[in-house]
């Protein structure tokens, strides 16, 4: 059900942008204001777009602190086959 409701929700956002109500580069708070005063900061930049792609738009850097222990040190420098 859930994998399914991905699936109709794109279907209705790709219909609304060929209708021109809104862009898939237009910020989710200028649909949601209601989320503008609780959102994180940052979060105007999230785009329609990013959701649907689930990204978040923000950057990512994998951080542990096992960084420099050997294990890790060997798989992360190991190209994949």
């Amino acid at each position: 059900m859930f994998s399914v409701s991905k699936t109709v929700t794109s279907l209705a956002v790709g219909m609304l942008e060929g209708d021109g109500t809104l862009s898939l580069d237009d910020s989710v708070v200028a649909h949601l204001p209601e989320l503008a005063d609780t959102a994180a900061g940052g979060s105007e930049t999230i785009t329609i777009g990013h959701l649907l792609r689930m990204t978040a738009g923000n950057g990512y850097r994998w951080s542990d602190d096992d960084d420099d222990h050997p294990v890790t040190q060997s798989v992360t420098s190991s190209p994949l086959p």
